[in-house]
């Protein structure tokens, strides 16, 4: 499959927003997995944006948000994301395509991108900075290591 996030078929995205660690932190990753869960999206683990870069070092390092400790989300997909991917496509008013497909490299991609915006904007708290990077996008700023 395509898409962003780590193991697993299709994959979602990666986000970051709001201070790592804590119970708001643990809040906001629990409704981040519930509600990417609902869109086939059904793996979620938050973890602090400057561990990853630390590991992954400058060329793929992520913008931080000017904080010390920015929580990051990264949403996967399994065989899951087959059933609500499906009904997008038969749904779709272009029966079996959907928007940005062109844009994001297929229809999968596309779902994903879709689904990853749609679950941010209804589980991150308003106020918080969100920034969502996708496994299909290899331009500069916006590589992710997903491997």
């Amino acid at each position: 499959g395509g898409g962003g996030g780590g193991g697993g078929e299709g994959g979602g995205g990666g986000g970051e927003g709001g201070e790592g660690g804590g119970s708001s932190s643990r809040a906001i990753v629990s409704a981040i997995a519930a509600a990417a869960h609902r869109r086939g999206l059904d793996l979620a683990v938050g973890l602090t944006l400057q561990d990853y870069n630390a590991l992954v070092g400058p060329a793929m390092a992520l913008p931080e948000l000017s904080r010390s400790s920015t929580l990051a989300v990264l949403v996967g997909s399994t065989r899951d994301i087959w059933t609500p991917f499906l009904r997008a496509l038969r749904q779709s008013p272009t029966r079996g395509h959907l928007a940005r497909e062109e844009e994001h490299g297929g229809p999968l991609n596309a779902y994903v991108v879709r689904a990853t915006e749609e679950l941010a904007a209804e589980a991150v708290p308003r106020g918080l900075g969100v920034s969502l990077h996708f496994a299909h996008e290899t331009a500069p700023g916006r590589l992710v290591a997903m491997q």
